[in-house]
């Protein structure tokens, strides 16, 4: 019953227009402090005349506004329209952005504030947006092959589809429920309008919300029908797995007692002819609430001031990357793992060091890792200063480094061993050089090495241009 109710509340909503409005921190800045004066957390509105492009850094995210309606939602340096104006935003002011304008919605500029109107001539007109960039793409697309792409059938959707919008727009109040449904269907096709490449993985992070296998198979379907061809399900993380019996120490996550997910997205994968790679927390094993931070805390990472939660990642407590036990445990975990299922790949997350700049704030300086560099050293790494002992500054950096690469390189040797159809990947920062200073993760190293055979990188945007 309630959720009936919510339902009927969200289409009343939808039948009346919402307006709603905030403030602009900046109207055509000049100050320069920042690129084209946009400084963090604020929304700033550019207008014809501060020129011919916002000129804005990467770091945001703007709407395009023509004739009081924004037209478009992602990007930076937009052109600005000779007919209307560019909201742009960082950090608060982009996710004001992305939480609250799409294309469609009235946007008026009264003194410092914007006036925003959503209704339902607003949701008509953002089905009708992806509709157009799904023909647009099929115009592009049409030669190209590719398993699942049928333009033809994509055009015959789009075009019922159409006049089912025209029909809703002719309504003096159409059904908002109905509007909410050509909404999702426009977003559908649109995704659909892509072709795959030959080869190429089209994988989704997949943080499993699910309560039971049939809601699992509705995702999977879903995910399907969107072009996905690889999930890479959350499997090990916060102390936990989302399996049962993974390990003596690794008990299962408590929202999936009763039943098998990675059992049941085998089964999934297999019948919906999909990849599956678990994806895995490593050294990074959650919160002090975390069942391994409390069963293992004489293996946690100990940061320059003796603490184990991290103060630049808050809270997050680490495994000291440096120790074979951390390492034989994870591998333990892994080969059970994969002897039980029927699995693509392996997918290491978290395989890195907290991040470890300034240096006062990094990690590890515990016992063992002190021990072990002042052995080969002859200095205790408390002791260093990277301004003033560079050199061996760079030896601690090196060490740290290579306790990293230790692991990645035995995982690499079980896999090949024991499980060779199984490709070994990780989730890496694509800047390397930052990488290695921050998190002492060389993965150019492990590619080089051949220990991985596939990376995925972490590039982040909220452009869907992009």
């Amino acid at each position: 019953m309630k959720t009936v109710f919510f339902v009927l509340l969200s289409a009343l909503f939808l039948f009346a227009n919402s307006i709603f409005s905030v403030k602009i921190d900046k109207i055509n800045p000049t100050d320069s402090e920042y690129p084209s004066g946009r400084g963090p957390n604020q929304l700033v509105v550019y207008t014809p005349q501060f020129g011919d492009s916002t000129g804005t850094n990467k770091y945001g995210l703007e709407a395009v506004v023509r004739k009081g309606i924004v037209n478009k939602v992602g990007g930076n340096n937009s052109p600005i329209p000779a007919d209307g104006f560019v909201i742009s935003g960082h950090g608060k002011g982009a996710n004001w952005i992305s939480q609250n304008l799409f294309p469609g919605v009235r946007v008026k500029i009264k003194e410092n504030q914007l006036i925003c109107e959503v209704g339902p001539d607003a949701y008509l007109y953002w089905t009708e947006y992806f509709l157009n960039r799904a023909l647009s793409n099929l115009e592009k697309f049409a030669q190209q092959k590719s398993t699942g792409f049928d333009p033809d059938r994509l055009v015959n959707a789009i075009s019922a589809l159409q006049k089912n919008v025209q029909q809703l727009k002719n309504q003096p109040q159409p059904d908002s429920l109905k509007i909410m449904s050509a909404l999702q269907e426009s977003k559908r096709l649109f995704y659909q309008s892509y072709p795959s490449k030959k080869g190429e993985l089209r994988a989704v992070w997949y943080h499993i919300r699910a309560k039971k296998p049939e809601e699992l198979e509705q995702a999977v379907k879903q995910m399907k029908e969107l072009g996905v061809n690889v999930i890479c399900p959350e499997t090990i993380y916060g102390g936990y797995a989302i399996y049962p019996n993974a390990h003596p120490d690794l008990p299962q996550n408590p929202q999936f007692i009763g039943w098998d997910p990675l059992a049941e997205l085998v089964r999934l994968s297999q019948k919906y002819e999909m990849k599956l790679i678990p994806w895995v927390w490593v050294f990074f094993v959650g919160r002090e609430n975390s069942p391994l931070v409390n069963s293992k805390a004489d293996w946690l990472a100990v940061n320059y001031s003796g603490q184990h939660a991290s103060e630049m990642e808050k809270g997050y407590h680490f495994f000291c990357p440096a120790r074979d036990q951390v390492h034989n445990f994870w591998l333990q975990v892994y080969r059970t793992m994969l002897s039980r299922y029927q699995l693509d790949g392996l997918q290491l997350d978290y395989i890195r060091y907290p991040v470890s700049m300034s240096y006062d704030k990094g990690f590890c300086y515990c016992e063992h890792c002190r021990k072990q560099f002042t052995l080969d050293y002859l200095v205790d790494p408390l002791a260093i200063d990277p301004e003033n002992d560079a050199q061996i500054w760079k030896k601690w950096q090196l060490f740290r480094e290579k306790q990293v690469t230790r692991f990645v390189a035995k995982v690499h040797r079980l896999i090949s061993s024991e499980f060779p159809q199984v490709k070994l990947s990780a989730d890496v920062f694509p800047d390397i050089k930052e990488s290695r200073q921050l998190k002492m993760q060389n993965w150019g190293y492990w590619l080089k090495k051949g220990y991985l055979q596939e990376i995925f990188t972490m590039s982040y945007t909220p452009d869907v241009q992009t």
